[in-house]
């Protein structure tokens, strides 16, 4: 924002949100037939991680002194953080070997 003039953030915000949109339908045609395995190791990749490891580990600091009876919260994230850790490899592995079948 210090190297755009304040009259113009409005105009380039436009133009890098258009470019943001061009450049994933780009992506998306050049997978072509291979778009629903592109799609699966995207969903892979972001469901395991924003969905799983970032809250659990979000959770963790939050309640750094605060993990219950028995370190319970803590145990439960680190549960979390394990399965999404699985989720990531074993979802990320099979989405490529089915981009390499054809």
């Amino acid at each position: 924002m210090d190297r755009i003039p304040q009259k113009r953030h409005n105009i380039s915000q436009i133009v890098l949100r258009t470019g943001a949109v061009m450049f994933v339908t780009a992506i998306a045609a050049a997978a072509g037939h291979h778009l629903d395995a592109l799609i699966d190791l995207v969903g892979a990749i972001f469901l395991s991680t924003l969905g799983l490891l970032v809250p659990a580990f979000i959770d963790i600091v939050v309640n750094w002194n605060n993990w219950g009876a028995l370190h319970w919260v803590l145990f439960k994230n680190f549960i979390i953080i394990i399965l999404s850790l699985f989720g990531l490899f074993s979802g990320s592995y099979y989405a490529i070997l089915n981009m390499t079948k054809g």
